[in-house]
């Protein structure tokens, strides 16, 4: 592979490389009339092949008479307004094609597919939204350098990545991309070919789907080594959504030095950092007001944790929220607030811890007690002056902090020490309670 990456990297055409002389003229085209051009040539008399060169501004598309002349193999038209390249196609020998700098909005894949020696593509800064699929991956596999610097470009089809043979590189720097698309549900065979692919300085954000783009984190490490993607200056966020790619990224990097390159964007905690470096427990995905999150809270996924954090602590409530994420294994915090009726809310079953420290609860929902799946609630710093007896539904696998209080008892209530023993006992959770009886206080 070595050989044939650097074949690929410094084959030239054999005109250049060849010690004949005379191999290569120069074409000049001349306007004639009011839409017409003349060629006239430069040079020696009699050439095998032609290259022609016109950036005088005005173009507008690849003039007629060129499909004339037989023997073009080098065009430059840059710095032109060309909108339509359809009858290139007539230019079969045709080796290198600059067009950059450029009106051109749209490449279909049947433009190309007949130049089975075209080896340069540059068409960077020029207008191109969308690329058709399989575009550049026609046989006779030519093309080993292909330009798309500075365009318009959304989004990029997998088809005109990764090309099934052996390359030198594809740009797409400096577009607007900020997804990978597989329009056709193609299948890649990585064992074949391989090239370099710059997407830096898009728009790309966050890892893809990779079960929409038909692949697996197996099939994507095997790409990375074959095709090394350069994803520089990409404002990337880091979150939860990148766990299952870590470990990847991490191996990857033992191999390829462009990879110690990628820096997260976002989150602010994360911004600057290498992905390489990060620890797969500070991923997390923020979870919105929309999707359940309620207002003035931070929400967010929390994948390493299996949890779903949903933190309202501080944020001046006096009741608890109606609503909350509708995922499993919630983590809650309400502390510090003015919440007065720890309620039931049918997302309580749906949460395994809450904490309400430090509000100004006078009461407990008896119903809460016996929700099997909260195993860790968290009371301490209240005005709670009455326990009901289901706490006693709380298993050995639960715990309930209510730290020091004092409440109303009566001789019923003698259930309330072995209680307290038995939480101590498996919890370690130093529940200090007095029994307020008859006016005395009994510990």
């Amino acid at each position: 592979n070595n050989v044939v990456t650097w074949c690929v990297e410094n084959a030239q055409s054999f005109w250049i490389i060849s010690k004949s002389k005379n191999l290569l003229g120069v074409l000049h085209l001349k306007p004639a009339g009011e839409y017409g051009f003349v060629t006239e040539a430069a040079g020696a008399d009699v050439t095998s092949y032609y290259k022609i060169i016109y950036q005088q501004g005005h173009l507008k598309e690849i003039p007629d008479i060129l499909c004339k002349i037989t023997k073009i193999v080098e065009i430059n038209f840059s710095d032109n307004q060309i909108e339509n390249i359809a009858n290139i196609k007539c230019l079969h020998i045709l080796d290198t094609l600059n067009l950059s700098f450029n009106n051109i909005s749209r490449l279909d894949n049947t433009t190309l597919r007949v130049l089975k020696y075209l080896r340069t593509l540059d068409l960077s800064y020029n207008k191109i939204q969308y690329i058709e699929p399989n575009t550049f991956n026609y046989r006779p596999c030519s093309l080993l350098s292909i330009d798309l610097d500075g365009n318009f470009l959304k989004s990029i089809e997998l088809s005109n990545l990764f090309l099934d043979y052996w390359f030198n590189r594809i740009i797409v720097i400096e577009n607007r991309i900020s997804k990978l698309t597989n329009e056709l549900s193609s299948k890649f065979n990585f064992s074949n070919g391989g090239g370099i692919i710059s997407l830096a300085r898009n728009h790309i954000s966050e890892m893809p789907n990779l079960s929409k783009l038909g692949l697996t984190i197996d099939i994507l490490l095997s790409a990375v080594f074959k095709y090394p993607i350069n994803l520089n200056e990409n404002s990337i966020r880091c979150d939860c959504k990148f766990e299952s790619f870590i470990e990847t990224i991490k191996f990857a990097a033992k191999n390829f030095k462009g990879v110690h390159n990628f820096i997260c964007k976002d989150p602010p905690l994360l911004r600057e950092k290498r992905i390489i470096d990060i620890s797969e427990a500070l991923l997390t995905c923020a979870i919105s007001m929309k999707n359940g999150c309620p207002p003035e809270c931070n929400c967010y996924e929390h994948p390493s944790r299996s949890r779903i954090v949903v933190n309202c602590s501080s944020t001046i409530k006096y009741k608890m929220p109606s609503v909350c994420p509708q995922q499993d294994d919630l983590d809650i915090n309400f502390s510090h607030n003015f919440i007065s009726v720890f309620e039931y809310r049918t997302f309580l079953n749906r949460t395994f811890s809450i904490n309400l420290s430090n509000n100004r609860i006078a009461s407990v929902d008896p119903f809460v007690y016996g929700i099997m799946k909260l195993r860790n609630i968290n009371l301490q710093h209240n005005k709670i002056v009455q326990i009901h007896k289901n706490v006693l539904l709380m298993t050995n696998d639960h715990t309930i902090s209510f730290g020091c209080i004092s409440i109303k008892c009566s001789f019923k209530m003698k259930w309330i020490g072995s209680w307290l023993e038995n939480q101590l006992r498996r919890h370690g959770v130093n529940n200090s309670i007095h029994c307020h009886i008859r006016g005395r206080d009994i510990q």
